[in-house]
C-alpha cells in the first residue's frame, strides 16, 4: 500500500477511534470506527 507520492503508511502511528453509536433512520443502531494513520515518504519506492 502506497500512496500516489511513493509514501508509505508509517503503521506505528496508526490511531483508531470509537466505536460510535449511530442510529439509522429505522432507529437501528449502527457503530462506525475512524482511522488515520500517517505516510513516511522516506520509506516509500524509490
Amino acid at each position: 500500500m502506497a500512496r500516489a507520492d511513493g509514501a508509505a503508511p508509517d503503521w506505528s502511528t496508526l490511531m483508531v477511534k470509537g466505536p460510535v453509536e449511530v442510529p439509522d433512520l429505522r432507529g437501528r443502531a449502527w457503530f462506525e470506527w475512524t482511522a488515520t494513520v500517517e505516510a513516511d515518504a522516506s520509506h516509500g519506492s524509490p
